[in-house]
C-alpha cells in the first residue's frame, strides 16, 4: 500500500516549529531535522509531502496578538492574532515559504482559523474603525450600534472589506 501524501505537523498552536526555522522560533530541544528525514523518505518513495501549520490561533507577542474589548481591560489574547497585525507578512507567510524552498513541500493544511477569529481592539483596529466608519466612538461592547457603544462585530475592522 503506498500513500498518497505523508503530514507532518510544522507548527503548533504555541506558535513553536517542528523544523530548526531561521524565521520565528523552533521548538526547544530539535536534536534532528526530523521534517529533512521526512522529506528526503517520502521523494525517495514517490510520495507527496504536507505541513500542517496554525494559521490565526497562534500565540501572538510582538504585537500580533488580538485584543479583547474589555472585562480585565483590553489585554493580549495570547492565542489569537489581530488581522492587521504584520502576523501574515512577518512571519506566516515566510515560514511557509522557509517549508517550500528549504524542504519544497507540496502542500498545506492550515488550521486554527475558525476558532481564533473574533474581533479586536488594539489600536490598529480601532484606527480603522474610525476610518472606516467616520465614527469618533469606537464600539467597546457587542449588541450596541451607536457612538462608543456600537457592535465591534459590524465587519468593519476585517482587513478584507
Amino acid at each position: 500500500m503506498k500513500p498518497d501524501w505523508i503530514q507532518c505537523d510544522c507548527k503548533g498552536h504555541a506558535g513553536y516549529t517542528s523544523w530548526p526555522t531561521a524565521i520565528g522560533t523552533p521548538s526547544p530541544g530539535i536534536v534532528k531535522d526530523a521534517l529533512r528525514i521526512h522529506r528526503d523518505v517520502t521523494r525517495e518513495l514517490g510520495i507527496k509531502l504536507g505541513c500542517t501549520t496554525r494559521g490565526l490561533g497562534q500565540s501572538g507577542g510582538g504585537g500580533v496578538s488580538r485584543v479583547g474589548s474589555g472585562g480585565g481591560g483590553r489585554q493580549p489574547q495570547p492565542h489569537m492574532t489581530c488581522r492587521r497585525s504584520a502576523y501574515d507578512e512577518v512571519l506566516m507567510i515566510p515560514q511557509m515559504l522557509e517549508l517550500v524552498h528549504e524542504y519544497d513541500v507540496d502542500g498545506f493544511w492550515v488550521d486554527g482559523e475558525n476558532w481564533a477569529s473574533a474581533p479586536c481592539w488594539c489600536e490598529r483596529c480601532r484606527n480603522e474603525f474610525r476610518r472606516r466608519s467616520g465614527l469618533d466612538g469606537v464600539p467597546m461592547t457587542a449588541g450596541s450600534r451607536t457612538g462608543s457603544t456600537g457592535s465591534p462585530s459590524t465587519g468593519i475592522c476585517s482587513p478584507n472589506t
